[in-house]
Formats: C-alpha cells, structure tokens, sequence
C-alpha cells in the first residue's frame, strides 16, 4: 500500500532499525516474500498454513525462530503507518510486557486499555466493548514490547493479541503502558489509509 512515495511496509523497515527482521506472514505473503528478494532485505519470515490470528501468527514465528530472538521482542502490526518511534521504544525500561497507547480519531472501534497513574495496564476494553465515552481514548496502538518467554509460555497457539494476549498478561498485573510520542496510524481500511495518503 503506498502512502507518500513508499509502502507501508517500507515505512515500517525504515523507521525501526531493526538487528534482525522476523515477519509473521498469512494472506498474500508471495508478495512480501517477492519485495524482500526485490529490495534485498535481510528478513527471516514464517507462513501461516492457515490463519491463526495475530498472537498465533506471532508465536509461530517466535517458536521457528526462538534461539534467534533476543529475550524482549518488539511486535508492530502490519496495519500501521508510523513516524518517529524509536524515542518511545528507547524509553521502555521495565521488566514487564509494555503496549504503546496513544490517542486516535476512532476510539470506539479499537481495542483500548484501562492505566493506573503508575502506567501499570489494568484493562482491557476491547473494540467489541459496548462502553464508550466514560473512558479515555487509551487505544492499543499495534506496537508492543513483549518478553519471548511469555510468548513461548503461553497455552495459546492461535487468537488475536488484543483480544486474547494482552487479557492473560493483564491479569497477572505483568503489562506496563506507555504513551506513544510518535505517530503510529491505523491503515487498516482504504478510508484509514486515504487519510494519511
């Protein structure tokens, strides 16, 4: 998807500066496998059989490619344009799991968390939720810092990372948040991406 003389993908390589690339890949992925060949890009990807969600995907990947992976993982979903991350991601310093949240024009239709002053996450609001306005526009931003260990740990091998996950980490009081300073934009529909293009 082009946005500003570049994909989205391209974006996404460019902004993060990456030791190794590991690309959980389901539908379409003979073109992302054909970019990485086209543009040389040292990637290390992993193909769904079938679909698995974006945590079965994730832990499928992080299973292929466990002695690879350093202990904290960081996770950007496919359909995200962003701009200057890498000060946030600098800035994660904990033990625990870490979300990135942020503020967007569609809080009601995204999964948002509940945060304690102390930046501990002690919920989840789920898109699907029927609450609204009494909570704060704290929507998951799609970029996450995970521990390979919680991932590898988990009883779950396929479901969604928001709806799923995140829920087993914050119940164990083991997920911080911390806000987002960049630009991260939801692309995941043509209106969402006509709007930053």
């Amino acid at each position: 998807l082009p946005v500003a003389g570049k994909t989205v993908f391209e974006h996404l390589i460019c902004e993060i500066p990456f030791a190794r690339l590991f690309l959980s890949l389901g539908f379409g992925s003979e073109k992302v496998v054909s970019f990485l060949d086209d543009h040389k890009i040292n990637g290390e990807y992993s193909i769904e059989s079938k679909p698995l969600g974006s945590f079965g995907g994730l832990k499928s990947t992080v299973v292929k490619f466990r002695e690879s992976l350093s202990q904290d993982i960081i996770v950007i979903l496919g359909d995200v344009f962003v701009f200057d991350l890498m000060t946030d991601i600098r800035n994660i310093h904990s033990d625990r799991n870490s979300v990135l949240y942020s503020k967007n024009d569609h809080p009601f239709d995204s999964d948002r968390v509940i945060v304690k002053a102390n930046g501990c996450v002690t919920g989840l609001i789920p898109k699907t939720s029927s609450i609204t306005s009494e909570i704060s526009n704290t929507t998951v931003s799609g970029l996450y810092v995970f521990r390979k260990k919680d991932i590898l740990e988990s009883p779950l091998s396929e479901g969604d990372i928001g709806m799923d996950f995140l829920p087993m980490l914050i119940e164990k009081g083991d997920v911080e948040a911390v806000r987002l300073t960049g630009v991260m934009k939801d692309v995941g529909s043509i209106e969402r991406l006509n709007k930053i293009g």
